[in-house]
């Protein structure tokens, strides 16, 4: 399998956007957990249903469900950030699908899935290129490539 495709737009990163919220517990009362921002979470299912779409006009119809290694190559704008070793993580979880409870239930389904697990990625590489590096050339975008693990 070899599966190439590009995601437009500036990549974020999960661990930058975090923001703090609250949560009615039983009984009364809250409780205050961190959470991604509402901002972050929607870029990331963009980028899930972007990726499924692409993976299904591929002529797949599974998840994966194999090992497989993925590169990653993002064009960002600014030196400084992000750190490199944190641009997959949005990708990867995007890969993974839509967490949707089922109405009425406590049972959660994925809609959206390409990955089964991101734990079946056995080798990545990330490469970030810069805006005024001399490879940098149009928007800000991540270049993903998956193939099988051999």
């Amino acid at each position: 399998m070899l599966l190439e495709f590009t995601i437009v737009g500036r990549p974020l990163v999960q661990k930058n956007n975090l923001e703090i919220r609250k949560k009615r517990k039983k009984g009364g009362g809250y409780v205050s957990f961190i959470d991604h921002s509402s901002k972050m979470k929607k870029r990331r299912d963009d980028i899930s249903v972007e990726i499924y779409k692409k993976y299904k006009k591929e002529g797949y119809k599974d998840p994966i469900d194999y090992f497989i290694e993925v590169d990653f190559v993002c064009y960002v704008e600014k030196r400084g950030e992000p750190d490199v070793d944190n641009l997959p993580s949005i990708f990867l979880d995007a890969m993974q699908g839509i967490k949707q409870t089922i109405k009425g239930t406590t049972k959660k389904i994925r809609l959206a899935q390409t990955l089964v697990d991101d734990k079946l990625v056995r080798k990545i590489s990330v490469t970030k290129i810069v805006k005024g590096d001399k490879e940098y050339h149009g928007e800000p975008r991540a270049e993903i490539t998956i193939r099988d693990y051999c």
